[in-house]
Protein backbone atom coordinates (compact mmCIF):
# COMPACT_ATOMS: atom_id res chain seq x y z
CA UNK A 1 0.00 0.00 0.00
CA UNK A 2 2.76 2.30 0.88
CA UNK A 3 4.47 1.66 -2.46
CA UNK A 4 1.27 2.56 -4.36
CA UNK A 5 0.92 5.76 -2.31
CA UNK A 6 4.53 6.57 -3.05
CA UNK A 7 4.05 6.05 -6.77
CA UNK A 8 0.88 8.21 -6.76
CA UNK A 9 2.64 10.94 -4.86
CA UNK A 10 5.56 10.85 -7.26
CA UNK A 11 3.18 10.98 -10.25
CA UNK A 12 1.25 13.88 -8.72
CA UNK A 13 4.43 15.83 -8.08
CA UNK A 14 5.63 15.15 -11.62
CA UNK A 15 2.29 16.26 -13.10
CA UNK A 16 2.20 19.44 -11.05
CA UNK A 17 5.81 20.20 -11.92
CA UNK A 18 5.16 19.58 -15.61
CA UNK A 19 2.04 21.79 -15.53
CA UNK A 20 3.91 24.59 -13.82
CA UNK A 21 6.85 24.24 -16.20
CA UNK A 22 4.70 24.32 -19.32
CA UNK A 23 2.62 27.27 -18.15
CA UNK A 24 5.72 28.99 -16.93
CA UNK A 25 7.26 28.67 -20.37
CA UNK A 26 4.07 29.98 -21.96
CA UNK A 27 3.93 32.89 -19.52
CA UNK A 28 7.60 33.63 -20.10
CA UNK A 29 7.14 33.59 -23.87
CA UNK A 30 4.15 35.96 -23.67
CA UNK A 31 5.91 38.37 -21.35
CA UNK A 32 9.13 38.13 -23.36
CA UNK A 33 7.32 38.94 -26.61
CA UNK A 34 5.59 41.90 -25.04
CA UNK A 35 8.87 43.19 -23.66
CA UNK A 36 10.64 42.72 -26.99
CA UNK A 37 7.82 44.46 -28.84
CA UNK A 38 7.96 47.37 -26.41
CA UNK A 39 11.76 47.47 -26.71
CA UNK A 40 11.56 47.55 -30.51
CA UNK A 41 9.02 50.38 -30.43
CA UNK A 42 11.17 52.33 -28.02
CA UNK A 43 14.32 51.78 -30.04
CA UNK A 44 12.54 52.83 -33.22
CA UNK A 45 11.34 56.05 -31.65
CA UNK A 46 14.73 56.75 -30.13
CA UNK A 47 16.42 56.12 -33.47
CA UNK A 48 14.08 58.48 -35.27
CA UNK A 49 14.30 61.22 -32.66
CA UNK A 50 18.02 60.99 -32.13
CA UNK A 51 17.42 60.11 -28.48
CA UNK A 52 15.07 63.04 -27.82
CA UNK A 53 12.19 61.12 -26.18
CA UNK A 54 9.41 58.68 -26.83
CA UNK A 55 6.32 59.77 -28.71
CA UNK A 56 4.33 60.05 -25.49
CA UNK A 57 7.08 62.07 -23.86
CA UNK A 58 7.22 64.36 -26.90
CA UNK A 59 3.48 64.89 -26.73
CA UNK A 60 3.58 65.66 -23.01
CA UNK A 61 6.50 68.03 -23.38
CA UNK A 62 4.86 69.87 -26.27
CA UNK A 63 1.70 70.31 -24.19
CA UNK A 64 3.67 71.61 -21.23
CA UNK A 65 5.58 74.05 -23.44
CA UNK A 66 2.42 75.35 -25.09
CA UNK A 67 0.78 75.85 -21.69
CA UNK A 68 3.73 78.00 -20.58
CA UNK A 69 3.70 80.23 -23.66
CA UNK A 70 1.95 83.61 -23.49
CA UNK A 71 -0.96 84.08 -25.87
CA UNK A 72 0.26 85.94 -28.93
CA UNK A 73 -0.28 86.21 -32.65
CA UNK A 74 0.74 83.13 -34.64
CA UNK A 75 2.10 83.55 -38.14
CA UNK A 76 0.12 81.71 -40.81
CA UNK A 77 3.21 79.78 -41.85
CA UNK A 78 7.01 79.99 -41.97
CA UNK A 79 9.72 78.71 -44.27
CA UNK A 80 12.16 76.54 -42.34
CA UNK A 81 15.78 75.86 -43.18
CA UNK A 82 17.79 74.14 -40.42
CA UNK A 83 21.29 74.99 -41.65
CA UNK A 84 22.02 77.66 -39.07
CA UNK A 85 25.37 76.47 -37.71
CA UNK A 86 27.60 76.69 -40.75
CA UNK A 87 26.27 73.62 -42.52
CA UNK A 88 25.81 73.74 -46.30
CA UNK A 89 23.43 71.16 -47.82
CA UNK A 90 24.92 71.77 -51.26
CA UNK A 91 28.27 70.58 -49.86
CA UNK A 92 26.83 67.40 -48.33
CA UNK A 93 25.84 68.61 -44.85
CA UNK A 94 23.28 66.48 -43.01
CA UNK A 95 21.17 67.07 -39.94
CA UNK A 96 19.95 64.72 -37.21
CA UNK A 97 16.37 64.40 -35.98
CA UNK A 98 17.54 65.74 -32.62
CA UNK A 99 18.90 68.91 -34.26
CA UNK A 100 15.67 69.40 -36.24
CA UNK A 101 13.68 68.95 -33.03
CA UNK A 102 15.85 71.48 -31.19
CA UNK A 103 15.48 74.11 -33.94
CA UNK A 104 11.75 73.61 -34.35
CA UNK A 105 11.22 73.93 -30.60
CA UNK A 106 12.51 77.50 -30.88
CA UNK A 107 9.69 78.17 -33.37
CA UNK A 108 6.99 76.34 -31.42
CA UNK A 109 5.10 79.55 -30.58
CA UNK A 110 5.69 81.33 -33.90
CA UNK A 111 3.43 79.60 -36.40
CA UNK A 112 0.83 76.91 -36.99
CA UNK A 113 2.38 75.80 -40.30
CA UNK A 114 5.98 75.10 -41.33
CA UNK A 115 7.31 74.62 -44.84
CA UNK A 116 10.46 72.62 -45.65
CA UNK A 117 12.33 72.37 -48.96
CA UNK A 118 13.76 68.87 -49.16
CA UNK A 119 13.32 65.30 -47.96
CA UNK A 120 17.00 64.38 -47.93
CA UNK A 121 20.09 65.12 -45.82
CA UNK A 122 18.03 64.39 -42.69
CA UNK A 123 15.02 66.59 -43.51
CA UNK A 124 12.97 63.48 -44.24
CA UNK A 125 12.30 63.44 -40.48
CA UNK A 126 10.80 66.94 -40.40
CA UNK A 127 7.20 65.87 -41.06
CA UNK A 128 6.69 63.58 -38.08
CA UNK A 129 8.53 65.97 -35.77
CA UNK A 130 6.28 68.83 -36.89
CA UNK A 131 3.22 66.69 -36.20
CA UNK A 132 4.54 65.96 -32.71
CA UNK A 133 4.69 69.73 -32.18
CA UNK A 134 1.11 70.10 -33.43
CA UNK A 135 2.13 71.88 -36.65
CA UNK A 136 0.89 71.56 -40.21
CA UNK A 137 3.71 70.03 -42.28
CA UNK A 138 4.21 71.52 -45.75
CA UNK A 139 6.90 69.22 -47.08
CA UNK A 140 8.93 69.96 -50.20
CA UNK A 141 10.84 67.75 -52.61
CA UNK A 142 13.86 69.64 -53.96
CA UNK A 143 14.24 69.50 -57.74
CA UNK A 144 17.17 70.66 -59.83
CA UNK A 145 18.97 69.43 -62.96
CA UNK A 146 20.06 66.13 -61.35
CA UNK A 147 17.58 63.54 -62.62
CA UNK A 148 18.67 60.81 -60.21
CA UNK A 149 18.45 63.10 -57.17
CA UNK A 150 15.04 64.35 -58.34
CA UNK A 151 13.79 60.77 -58.51
CA UNK A 152 15.00 60.06 -54.96
CA UNK A 153 13.32 63.21 -53.63
CA UNK A 154 10.01 62.41 -55.32
CA UNK A 155 9.96 58.80 -54.15
CA UNK A 156 10.73 59.85 -50.57
CA UNK A 157 8.04 62.52 -50.58
CA UNK A 158 5.43 60.05 -51.83
CA UNK A 159 6.45 57.48 -49.19
CA UNK A 160 6.26 60.04 -46.39
CA UNK A 161 2.84 61.19 -47.60
CA UNK A 162 1.52 57.63 -47.41
CA UNK A 163 2.95 57.38 -43.89
CA UNK A 164 0.85 60.40 -42.89
CA UNK A 165 3.74 62.84 -42.45
CA UNK A 166 2.80 65.33 -45.22
CA UNK A 167 -0.11 67.78 -45.13
CA UNK A 168 0.83 69.63 -48.34
CA UNK A 169 3.29 68.28 -50.93
CA UNK A 170 5.46 70.85 -52.74
CA UNK A 171 7.27 69.35 -55.73
CA UNK A 172 10.06 71.77 -56.61
CA UNK A 173 10.85 75.35 -55.60
CA UNK A 174 11.64 77.97 -58.30
CA UNK A 175 12.67 75.24 -60.72
CA UNK A 176 11.44 77.25 -63.70
CA UNK A 177 13.01 80.48 -62.44
CA UNK A 178 16.42 78.81 -62.25
CA UNK A 179 15.90 76.97 -65.53
CA UNK A 180 16.82 73.63 -63.93
CA UNK A 181 13.94 71.83 -65.68
CA UNK A 182 11.92 72.50 -68.80
CA UNK A 183 8.22 73.10 -68.12
CA UNK A 184 7.30 69.76 -69.73
CA UNK A 185 9.64 67.87 -67.39
CA UNK A 186 8.21 69.60 -64.33
CA UNK A 187 4.67 68.90 -65.50
CA UNK A 188 5.49 65.21 -65.94
CA UNK A 189 6.76 64.99 -62.35
CA UNK A 190 3.72 66.84 -61.02
CA UNK A 191 1.32 64.55 -62.87
CA UNK A 192 3.13 61.47 -61.56
CA UNK A 193 3.03 62.86 -58.04
CA UNK A 194 -0.70 63.54 -58.28
CA UNK A 195 -1.35 59.96 -59.39
CA UNK A 196 0.71 58.44 -56.59
CA UNK A 197 0.10 60.76 -53.65
CA UNK A 198 -2.83 60.13 -51.29
CA UNK A 199 -5.91 61.89 -52.65
CA UNK A 200 -6.31 64.00 -49.50
CA UNK A 201 -2.80 65.54 -49.76
CA UNK A 202 -2.83 68.77 -51.83
CA UNK A 203 -0.09 69.06 -54.44
CA UNK A 204 1.70 72.15 -55.71
CA UNK A 205 4.98 73.55 -56.96
CA UNK A 206 6.41 76.86 -55.76
CA UNK A 207 7.69 79.49 -58.16
CA UNK A 208 7.65 83.18 -58.97
CA UNK A 209 4.75 85.16 -60.33
CA UNK A 210 6.52 85.53 -63.67
CA UNK A 211 7.01 81.76 -63.98
CA UNK A 212 3.35 81.01 -63.34
CA UNK A 213 2.09 83.70 -65.70
CA UNK A 214 4.36 82.38 -68.45
CA UNK A 215 3.08 78.81 -67.97
CA UNK A 216 -0.69 78.70 -67.36
CA UNK A 217 -0.57 74.97 -68.14
CA UNK A 218 0.72 74.45 -64.58
CA UNK A 219 -2.77 75.08 -63.24
CA UNK A 220 -4.02 71.76 -64.59
CA UNK A 221 -1.43 69.84 -62.56
CA UNK A 222 -1.67 71.46 -59.11
CA UNK A 223 -4.24 71.92 -56.36
CA UNK A 224 -2.80 75.17 -54.97
CA UNK A 225 -0.80 78.03 -56.46
CA UNK A 226 2.30 78.53 -54.29
CA UNK A 227 3.78 81.83 -55.45
CA UNK A 228 6.92 83.60 -54.20
CA UNK A 229 6.88 87.42 -53.93
CA UNK A 230 10.15 89.24 -53.29
CA UNK A 231 10.01 93.02 -53.77
CA UNK A 232 13.62 93.21 -52.57
CA UNK A 233 14.88 91.17 -55.53
CA UNK A 234 12.74 93.36 -57.81
CA UNK A 235 14.55 96.45 -56.52
CA UNK A 236 11.41 98.00 -55.01
CA UNK A 237 11.85 100.65 -52.30
CA UNK A 238 10.59 99.61 -48.87
CA UNK A 239 7.76 102.17 -48.84
CA UNK A 240 6.39 100.64 -52.05
CA UNK A 241 7.15 97.01 -51.21
CA UNK A 242 3.83 95.79 -49.76
CA UNK A 243 1.62 97.87 -52.12
CA UNK A 244 3.58 96.37 -55.03
CA UNK A 245 3.25 92.89 -53.58
CA UNK A 246 -0.50 93.42 -53.11
CA UNK A 247 -0.82 94.35 -56.78
CA UNK A 248 1.13 91.24 -57.77
CA UNK A 249 -1.21 89.15 -55.64
CA UNK A 250 -4.28 90.59 -57.37
CA UNK A 251 -2.73 89.58 -60.67
CA UNK A 252 -2.16 86.04 -59.41
CA UNK A 253 -5.73 85.76 -58.11
CA UNK A 254 -6.96 86.57 -61.59
CA UNK A 255 -4.50 84.07 -63.10
CA UNK A 256 -5.50 81.27 -60.74
CA UNK A 257 -9.27 81.61 -61.06
CA UNK A 258 -10.85 79.07 -58.72
CA UNK A 259 -7.49 77.60 -57.63
CA UNK A 260 -6.46 78.87 -54.14
CA UNK A 261 -3.37 81.10 -54.06
CA UNK A 262 -0.88 80.88 -51.19
CA UNK A 263 2.03 83.29 -50.74
CA UNK A 264 4.70 80.63 -50.40
CA UNK A 265 7.52 83.11 -49.81
CA UNK A 266 7.68 86.79 -48.87
CA UNK A 267 10.38 88.43 -46.80
CA UNK A 268 13.11 91.07 -46.60
CA UNK A 269 16.81 90.73 -45.66
CA UNK A 270 18.09 92.61 -42.63
CA UNK A 271 21.66 93.06 -43.92
CA UNK A 272 23.78 92.67 -47.03
CA UNK A 273 23.40 95.73 -49.21
CA UNK A 274 21.09 97.38 -51.72
CA UNK A 275 19.36 96.06 -54.83
CA UNK A 276 18.16 99.02 -56.86
CA UNK A 277 15.91 101.05 -54.55
CA UNK A 278 15.63 98.16 -52.07
CA UNK A 279 17.95 98.38 -49.07
CA UNK A 280 18.69 95.47 -46.75
CA UNK A 281 18.65 96.94 -43.23
CA UNK A 282 17.24 95.80 -39.87
CA UNK A 283 14.70 98.64 -39.91
CA UNK A 284 13.46 97.74 -43.40
CA UNK A 285 13.25 94.03 -42.54
CA UNK A 286 11.12 94.82 -39.46
CA UNK A 287 8.94 97.24 -41.43
CA UNK A 288 8.30 94.72 -44.20
CA UNK A 289 7.51 91.98 -41.67
CA UNK A 290 4.88 94.14 -39.95
CA UNK A 291 3.37 95.62 -43.13
CA UNK A 292 3.21 92.28 -44.96
CA UNK A 293 1.62 90.38 -42.07
CA UNK A 294 -0.84 93.26 -41.52
CA UNK A 295 -1.84 93.12 -45.20
CA UNK A 296 -2.22 89.35 -45.12
CA UNK A 297 -4.33 89.45 -41.95
CA UNK A 298 -6.68 92.09 -43.37
CA UNK A 299 -7.17 90.14 -46.59
CA UNK A 300 -7.26 86.65 -45.02
CA UNK A 301 -4.32 85.66 -47.22
CA UNK A 302 -2.55 82.36 -46.56
CA UNK A 303 1.23 82.66 -46.49
CA UNK A 304 4.52 81.19 -45.36
CA UNK A 305 6.91 83.93 -44.29
CA UNK A 306 10.47 83.67 -45.56
CA UNK A 307 12.14 82.80 -43.39
CA UNK A 308 12.47 81.59 -39.81
CA UNK A 309 16.26 81.69 -39.33
CA UNK A 310 19.27 83.32 -40.93
CA UNK A 311 21.24 80.69 -42.86
CA UNK A 312 24.89 81.65 -43.47
CA UNK A 313 25.45 79.18 -46.33
CA UNK A 314 23.06 81.05 -48.63
CA UNK A 315 25.56 83.90 -49.00
CA UNK A 316 27.50 81.61 -51.32
CA UNK A 317 24.79 81.73 -54.00
CA UNK A 318 22.81 84.89 -53.23
CA UNK A 319 25.45 87.34 -52.05
CA UNK A 320 25.79 88.76 -48.54
CA UNK A 321 22.07 89.50 -48.15
CA UNK A 322 21.29 85.82 -48.77
CA UNK A 323 22.43 84.99 -45.25
CA UNK A 324 20.03 87.42 -43.54
CA UNK A 325 16.42 86.59 -44.49
CA UNK A 326 15.34 85.22 -41.12
CA UNK A 327 13.13 87.09 -38.69
CA UNK A 328 15.30 85.29 -36.14
CA UNK A 329 19.08 85.24 -35.91
CA UNK A 330 20.83 81.95 -36.69
CA UNK A 331 21.04 81.32 -32.96
CA UNK A 332 17.29 81.73 -32.54
CA UNK A 333 16.89 85.22 -31.06
CA UNK A 334 14.25 87.50 -32.55
CA UNK A 335 15.75 90.37 -34.52
CA UNK A 336 15.09 93.98 -33.48
CA UNK A 337 11.58 95.17 -34.30
CA UNK A 338 10.16 91.71 -35.03
CA UNK A 339 8.35 91.29 -31.72
CA UNK A 340 5.64 93.77 -32.75
CA UNK A 341 4.09 91.22 -35.12
CA UNK A 342 3.85 88.55 -32.41
CA UNK A 343 2.36 91.11 -30.04
CA UNK A 344 -0.54 91.40 -32.49
CA UNK A 345 0.25 94.93 -33.67
CA UNK A 346 -0.61 95.86 -37.25
CA UNK A 347 -0.31 98.82 -39.56
CA UNK A 348 -3.49 100.70 -40.44
CA UNK A 349 -5.01 100.03 -43.83
CA UNK A 350 -4.12 102.77 -46.30
CA UNK A 351 -7.02 104.99 -47.28
CA UNK A 352 -8.24 104.43 -50.85
CA UNK A 353 -7.05 107.27 -53.05
CA UNK A 354 -6.83 108.46 -56.63
CA UNK A 355 -3.99 110.45 -58.18
CA UNK A 356 -4.39 111.90 -61.68
CA UNK A 357 -0.91 111.99 -63.17
CA UNK A 358 -1.78 113.22 -66.68
CA UNK A 359 -4.86 115.29 -67.52
CA UNK A 360 -5.19 116.16 -71.22
CA UNK A 361 -5.54 119.93 -71.79
CA UNK A 362 -8.47 121.31 -73.73
CA UNK A 363 -8.05 120.75 -77.43
CA UNK A 364 -6.03 117.56 -76.87
CA UNK A 365 -7.19 114.01 -77.63
CA UNK A 366 -4.69 112.42 -75.24
CA UNK A 367 -5.87 109.90 -72.66
CA UNK A 368 -6.35 110.53 -68.95
CA UNK A 369 -3.80 108.67 -66.79
CA UNK A 370 -3.92 108.01 -63.05
CA UNK A 371 -2.99 105.73 -60.14
CA UNK A 372 -5.30 104.07 -57.59
CA UNK A 373 -3.91 103.06 -54.19
CA UNK A 374 -5.23 101.57 -50.97
CA UNK A 375 -7.49 98.98 -52.61
CA UNK A 376 -7.26 95.53 -54.18
CA UNK A 377 -6.90 96.56 -57.81
CA UNK A 378 -8.40 93.36 -59.19
CA UNK A 379 -11.68 94.02 -57.39
CA UNK A 380 -12.04 97.71 -58.23
CA UNK A 381 -12.67 99.83 -61.31
CA UNK A 382 -12.47 103.47 -62.31
CA UNK A 383 -15.55 105.32 -63.59
CA UNK A 384 -15.10 108.67 -65.39
CA UNK A 385 -17.55 111.44 -66.29
CA UNK A 386 -16.62 114.21 -68.71
CA UNK A 387 -18.27 117.64 -68.77
CA UNK A 388 -18.74 118.99 -72.29
CA UNK A 389 -20.71 122.20 -72.96
CA UNK A 390 -22.10 122.14 -69.41
CA UNK A 391 -23.35 118.51 -69.53
CA UNK A 392 -21.87 115.27 -68.15
CA UNK A 393 -21.20 112.08 -70.18
CA UNK A 394 -19.98 108.55 -69.32
CA UNK A 395 -16.46 107.74 -70.52
CA UNK A 396 -14.97 106.03 -72.35
CA UNK A 397 -18.45 105.16 -73.71
CA UNK A 398 -22.05 104.44 -72.71
CA UNK A 399 -21.38 100.71 -73.16
CA UNK A 400 -18.07 100.76 -71.28
CA UNK A 401 -18.71 102.90 -68.22
CA UNK A 402 -15.72 101.66 -66.16
CA UNK A 403 -12.11 100.80 -66.92
CA UNK A 404 -9.87 98.24 -65.27
CA UNK A 405 -6.97 99.08 -63.00
CA UNK A 406 -3.58 97.48 -63.67
CA UNK A 407 -1.86 95.31 -61.07
CA UNK A 408 0.44 98.26 -60.35
CA UNK A 409 -2.55 100.54 -59.66
CA UNK A 410 -2.26 102.46 -62.93
CA UNK A 411 -5.15 103.14 -65.29
CA UNK A 412 -5.84 105.10 -68.46
CA UNK A 413 -9.11 106.34 -69.94
CA UNK A 414 -9.91 107.64 -73.42
CA UNK A 415 -12.03 110.69 -72.61
CA UNK A 416 -12.37 112.04 -76.17
CA UNK A 417 -14.62 109.47 -77.81
CA UNK A 418 -17.48 111.76 -78.85
CA UNK A 419 -18.02 115.01 -80.77
CA UNK A 420 -16.79 118.07 -78.92
CA UNK A 421 -14.93 115.99 -76.29
CA UNK A 422 -11.57 117.57 -77.14
CA UNK A 423 -12.90 120.87 -75.81
CA UNK A 424 -14.48 119.45 -72.65
CA UNK A 425 -13.92 121.43 -69.48
CA UNK A 426 -14.01 119.10 -66.43
CA UNK A 427 -13.40 115.48 -65.47
CA UNK A 428 -14.84 113.57 -62.49
CA UNK A 429 -13.07 110.30 -61.61
CA UNK A 430 -14.47 107.69 -59.17
CA UNK A 431 -12.85 104.60 -57.63
CA UNK A 432 -15.61 101.99 -57.28
CA UNK A 433 -15.96 98.33 -56.40
CA UNK A 434 -16.35 95.81 -59.20
CA UNK A 435 -19.86 94.99 -57.96
CA UNK A 436 -21.06 98.54 -58.78
CA UNK A 437 -22.47 99.14 -62.26
CA UNK A 438 -22.53 102.91 -62.80
CA UNK A 439 -25.67 104.36 -64.36
CA UNK A 440 -25.46 105.61 -67.92
CA UNK A 441 -24.85 109.35 -67.91
CA UNK A 442 -25.81 111.22 -71.08
CA UNK A 443 -26.08 115.04 -71.20
CA UNK A 444 -26.82 115.22 -67.44
CA UNK A 445 -26.77 118.61 -65.77
CA UNK A 446 -25.52 117.14 -62.49
CA UNK A 447 -23.58 114.03 -61.47
CA UNK A 448 -25.91 111.24 -60.22
CA UNK A 449 -25.68 110.67 -56.45
CA UNK A 450 -24.90 106.98 -57.01
CA UNK A 451 -21.34 107.90 -57.98
CA UNK A 452 -20.51 109.86 -54.85
CA UNK A 453 -22.29 107.41 -52.56
CA UNK A 454 -20.59 104.29 -53.91
CA UNK A 455 -17.13 105.71 -54.60
CA UNK A 456 -14.21 104.63 -52.40
CA UNK A 457 -12.33 107.72 -53.57
CA UNK A 458 -12.87 110.48 -56.12
CA UNK A 459 -11.06 113.28 -57.92
CA UNK A 460 -12.34 116.31 -59.83
CA UNK A 461 -10.14 118.32 -62.18
CA UNK A 462 -10.42 121.19 -64.63
CA UNK A 463 -8.95 120.68 -68.07
CA UNK A 464 -6.61 123.60 -68.48
CA UNK A 465 -6.48 125.75 -71.60
CA UNK A 466 -3.82 124.72 -74.10
CA UNK A 467 -0.53 126.56 -73.79
CA UNK A 468 0.02 129.18 -76.49
CA UNK A 469 3.29 128.63 -78.37
CA UNK A 470 5.78 131.46 -77.97
CA UNK A 471 6.13 132.04 -81.72
CA UNK A 472 2.38 132.30 -82.17
CA UNK A 473 2.26 134.93 -79.43
CA UNK A 474 4.93 136.99 -81.13
CA UNK A 475 3.13 136.80 -84.50
CA UNK A 476 -0.14 137.87 -82.96
CA UNK A 477 1.57 140.80 -81.28
CA UNK A 478 3.09 141.95 -84.57
CA UNK A 479 -0.32 141.75 -86.31
CA UNK A 480 -1.86 143.95 -83.62
CA UNK A 481 0.85 146.52 -84.07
Amino acid sequence: MSSIRARLTAWTLFSVSAFLAINGVVLYVVVRDQLLEQRDRSLTVLARSGGAASYHELDAEALRERARLPQRYLLEGIAFGPWTEGGDPTAGATITPQAIWDRLRILRGDSAMVRTYSVSSGLEDAGWILHQLGKEAVIGAWLDDDEEANRTELETLIRLAHEGEVDVAVVGSEVLLRGDLEPEALLALLREARERLPAQVPLTTADTRESFLAHPELLDAIDLVYVNYHPYWAGVAIEDAVPTLAAWHDEMLEYAGATPVVVSEAGWPSAGGANGDAEATPANAARFFLEFVSWARRGNVRYTYFSAFDEPWKANDEGPEGAHWGYREAGGALKPGMQAVFDGLSTPAGEPSLELVQVPPRGSEDDLFGVATGVATLRHRVAVLHEVDGAWYSKPSFAERTVRIGSDGRFSVDVTTGPGDADGTRLAVFLVGEEFTPPRVEAAETIPLAFTRRARASAFVERRAPATPKKAKETASEEVR
